[in-house]
């Protein structure tokens, strides 16, 4: 995931998570987007990892959902589609998470 300063009026974030220090243009830490502007679109089924990231809880502000590292290994804990576009795999941080199957070419 990475930041967006100025995203499209109304986009949405979904099926997504950031795993590290995501900075916000106020300066304070957030966890999976660094500003939500008022006309933003919805964040849905997407998380941060609060252990990697230093934050522990989600706001207006700061959305998703957050949750342990060792959570981000569970493909249950996902609605996503694992079938054809996720896998639990090593990331580039060298946890276990979700990648795109891509990633294991």
């Amino acid at each position: 995931m990475r930041r967006v300063d100025n995203p499209a009026s109304g986009s949405d974030i979904y099926n997504s998570y950031a795993a590290g220090h995501m900075p916000s243009t106020s300066g304070n830490e957030e966890g999976l987007v660094g500003q939500v502007y008022e006309d933003s679109g919805d964040v849905l089924d997407s998380y941060f990892d609060r252990i990697t990231t230093g934050v522990t809880t989600a706001n207006e502000d700061s959305p998703g959902t957050p949750r342990d590292t060792t959570v981000f290994a569970d493909e249950a804990a996902f609605p996503w589609n694992f079938e054809s576009i996720w896998v639990i795999g090593t990331a580039p941080d060298g946890h276990t998470r979700p990648i795109f199957q891509w990633q294991l070419d």
